[in-house]
């Protein structure tokens, strides 16, 4: 530009000195700019580079051309303005312009002879201004725009808001990406009615409480244009426009993906996984706050009976499908007020609300009640029996682990006594410690021998001989002497040497077996078994094994259950007693009677003998009612060709009465208690 003005003028210059050397300076210093503009792509570093430029052009041309060197301070001076004042280039522009133009006009009219050297340096001073002003709006958009790129990539979105009336007065960013609605359509709406109902008090600021320069963090649910939810986060600045209006100012993003996992991640901590019931957390949480607010409710914690045989027999998944369906089964038990949870395993918890004594253990009844419809699952029949425990928040305890452990002494109460239901008492605690002690010790006693079995004989009433004998689980405990059965075996059945502790008394069975043959008798002895062996597909052969061991023919042996275990056998059970039953074992029923019979179904199985449970016979010393329904059960028996076993015959009138209604065998204290295997042969008669 310069160069073209100096030509257009060289009629004129004719008397500037150093006229070339001026247009050769002026020529380079336009070509120096072209090439920073070209060549630097940073505005701070072209800004930089220009200011250098025009101070050392303005003290060249000073130099050669003497008579002009006001003008060539001026518009250095002026630079170093501009240096100074970069951060305005807008306004410093407006100055450099007007001050080059003035520096023109001055040397046209005082110097008239050099004018045209100051109009190029004005003109050069007023390029470099200008140039810095488009330099530094080209950067100011580039910034905008990586700016809104970057909050696009993000997720952030600016906004400005009137807490007044509800509406945003501008946003910046990708709203329409997060909510399906437009800038102008967000503008317009007054957003109190697209924030959940749930998340509205929390996350609304109103007006009239906020004041200016406060930082809000919020987060809530916005309805989005499609009717689904997302979840904004908000992180605003308050303030006070001039208006007095209460406005915020500040971003939000789209954090669904974050507040869906944080909230799965709650929920699994809270629920259980399998069955979606809420989990042994949340249990203690719900208690604390009943015992906190001094609620009156009972807490019952449920068992699920021969669970473990399912998992070791049937498989994992089929075990994982009986929870899930028991869980099923419980959920359409409970009431409004209660609440059922998993605590883990196949252990179950119930809060009955507003319960006494009466109320828990009718609860109780109908659970356990509705747990022996069967459960079918593929072609699998299967009966989620349950022990139950009960206690009352009334009994005092100290808080929600104390509760938790007393339900849970009850109910193991329950499983060991073979009974469905227990209600907390104090005396259970010292109950459960033992409990714990022998729990322990099972193992090292199995292995050192300690638990052994007992032989109780069976006499026919009508040659009064003996015809068998059964074989009693004994724990011969170093410390607490002679146990019998009823104080450990329901231990043993709840843990994994269920199948050691069975195969031993079957050991025993057949040693004394041997034993009494080699004494010229022989004679068949009864093995209690649980619904576990049942269970296990391995038990026929080990059976068949050990009687092979010891040449002793399977024939030999009787496997008793109790009535409850056999009614409720699975497809897999009866399978089981089938392979048995072919191998020449017999079975029978014990404890038959007290209240799990189902009289249809004892055609289909292979009993071979009914043992008719104690509480009868002395019951029928006090009720001659009694005597009927033994007489029924006797009856019953031989038409399907069993025997009959009475158990707990403990005095003559009731030897006389078995007698008179036709009972085949008599078992109890009357004959003899349970003895070890060396006294019995002491005392039994040598037939060779």
């Amino acid at each position: 530009m310069c160069s073209i003005l100096v030509i257009a003028f060289a009629p004129t210059l004719s008397e500037v000195p150093h006229l070339r050397l001026v247009v050769a300076v002026l020529g380079l210093s336009l070509a120096a700019q072209i090439g920073v503009m070209v060549a630097l792509r940073s505005t701070a570093s072209r800004q930089f580079v220009l200011i250098i430029h025009d101070l050392v052009l303005a003290v060249g041309v000073s130099l050669l051309i003497p008579e002009i060197w006001a003008a060539c301070v001026c518009a250095a001076a002026i630079t170093i303005v501009w240096a100074a004042l970069i951060v305005t280039p807008g306004r410093l522009t407006v100055l450099g312009i007007g001050t080059a133009a003035g520096l023109a006009g001055a040397g046209s009219v005082g110097h008239s002879p050099h004018w045209v050297p100051v109009l190029g340096i004005a003109f050069i001073t007023a390029g470099g201004f200008a140039q810095s002003a488009l330099t530094h709006g080209a950067s100011q958009n580039s910034i905008q725009s990586r700016l809104s790129e970057a909050m696009a990539v993000s997720g952030f979105a600016l906004y400005d808001c009137d807490l007044g009336s509800g509406r945003v007065r501008a946003v910046t960013g990708p709203i329409d990406e997060m909510t399906g609605w437009s800038s102008l359509e967000w503008m317009s709406m007054d957003h109190r009615t697209l924030i959940h109902p749930d998340d509205l008090g929390e996350y609304w600021i109103q007006a009239s409480s906020a004041t200016g320069d406060e930082v809000h963090d919020r987060t809530a649910r916005f309805r989005r244009r499609d009717g689904s939810w997302i979840w904004l986060r908000d992180v605003s600045r308050s303030f006070v426009g001039k208006d007095g209006a209460v406005g915020l100012s500040g971003f939000v993003i789209d954090v669904t993906p974050l507040s869906e996992a944080l909230a799965a991640a709650e929920y699994r901590g809270t629920h259980d996984q399998l069955t979606g019931l809420p989990n042994r957390v949340t249990l203690v949480e719900q208690l604390e706050r009943r015992l906190a607010a001094g609620q009156h409710f009972g807490l019952l914690m449920l068992d699920l009976n021969r669970f473990k045989e399912v998992n070791d027999t049937l498989g994992h998944a089929i075990g994982d499908r009986l929870l899930v369906e028991f869980a099923a089964r419980l959920r359409c038990l409970i009431g409004a007020t209660e609440s059922v949870t998993r605590l883990g395993g196949d252990e179950f918890a119930v809060v009955v609300d507003s319960a006494d004594e009466a109320h828990l253990r009718r609860r109780a009844d109908e659970i356990a009640a509705a747990s022996r419809r069967p459960i079918v699952i593929g072609d699998v029949s299967l009966a989620a029996s349950v022990s139950i425990g009960g206690v009352l928040s009334a009994d005092d305890p100290i808080d929600a682990s104390t509760l938790m452990r007393w339900a849970d002494v009850a109910m193991y109460d329950a499983k060991r006594r073979g009974r469905h239901y227990t209600q907390f008492r104090t005396d259970l605690e010292s109950t459960s410690v033992i409990d714990l002690f022998l729990s322990a010790a099972i193992p090292a006693a199995l292995a050192a021998g300690e638990i052994i079995a007992h032989f109780q004989p069976k006499v026919a009433f009508d040659s009064k001989e003996i015809i068998g004998y059964e074989a009693l689980a004994r724990w011969e405990h170093p410390e607490h002497g002679l146990l019998g059965a009823a104080k450990f075996t329901h231990l043993i059945q709840v843990s994994d040497y269920m199948a050691a502790f069975t195969d031993r008394m079957i050991d025993q069975a057949l040693d004394a077996i041997v034993a009494f043959a080699e004494r010229g008798t022989e004679t068949t002895i009864a093995v209690n078994i649980s619904a576990r062996s049942l269970m296990d597909i391995e038990f026929p052969h080990r059976v068949a094994t050990i009687c092979e061991a010891h040449r002793v023919s399977p024939t030999r042996l009787i496997f008793e259950l109790t009535e409850h275990e056999l009614m409720e056998a699975t497809s897999v059970s009866l399978e089981i007693i089938d392979r048995l039953h072919e191998l020449g074992v017999a079975f029978s029923i014990d404890d038959f009677g007290t209240g799990y019979s189902s009289f249809s179904r004892l055609p289909d199985l292979p009993i071979d003998e009914i043992k008719i449970d104690r509480s009868f016979l002395w019951a029928a010393e006090r009720d001659e009612r009694n005597s009927v329904i033994i007489a029924s059960i006797i009856g019953l028996a031989h038409r399907l060709g069993h025997r009959v076993v009475a158990e707990g015959v403990e005095s003559i009138g009731q030897l006389a009465l078995l007698r008179d209604l036709g009972c085949d065998v008599g078992q109890g204290y009357l004959f003899s208690r349970p003895v070890p295997l060396g006294r019995l042969l002491s005392t039994a008669p040598s037939r060779r």
